[in-house]
């Protein structure tokens, strides 16, 4: 809703291997995980609904995670 408001693009981001780095109720990160971060192209909002724009960036982020 900011994004559209404010006109600024949304970048997507996916994050992988952060929930095996550190596993719910552990203290301490395992040592040596690996964990990805992936950035996308901006998403301008202009063309879009807030709803239109909701929907594009969690596809994106799906297709990123699933990659």
């Amino acid at each position: 809703i900011l994004s559209k408001e404010l006109n600024i693009p949304v970048v997507p981001v996916a994050i992988k291997g952060a929930y095996k780095a550190m596993p719910y109720k552990a203290i301490f990160p395992r040592p040596l995980s690996k964990i990805m971060i992936s950035f996308d192209t901006p998403i301008y909002p202009e063309k879009y609904t807030s709803d239109e724009l909701t929907v594009l960036v969690k596809e994106k982020i799906t297709k990123m995670i699933g990659s």
